[in-house]
């Protein structure tokens, strides 16, 4: 007979845990362990997903941040937003755009 405390053993028993466990799977369903057994689904399956989420987004972000040069492209992307907005007001009303010591002011007609 296998020993419990043999690795042969616990390998056994835990072939016999994961056939029991698909088993009683098949039989009532991964709709039920998601309905009355939902702490099972959110600790095994959820919060990993959300723990490697939230890694790849901080590693996306960084490398975006450091290799765009964000902090040095501020101001060239501020001026582009800006003459996105001059031209959006020209081409979308009847009114005059006039650019006096950065502000922009706007008189309808």
């Amino acid at each position: 007979m296998l020993e419990s405390d043999s690795p042969a053993g616990a390998l056994v028993l835990l072939a016999v845990s994961a056939l029991v466990s698909v088993s009683w799977l098949k039989y009532r369903g991964l709709e039920y362990i998601i309905i009355h057994y939902r702490w099972i689904f959110v600790i095994f399956f959820l919060m990993p997903l959300s723990v490697v989420y939230d890694v790849f987004f901080y590693l996306r972000n960084w490398f975006i941040f450091t290799m765009n040069s964000a902090p040095e492209k501020h101001d060239e992307k501020v001026k582009d937003v800006q003459q996105q907005v001059v031209i959006d007001f020209i081409g979308s009303c009847s009114c005059r755009v006039v650019g006096i010591l950065g502000l922009i002011m706007v008189f309808w007609f």
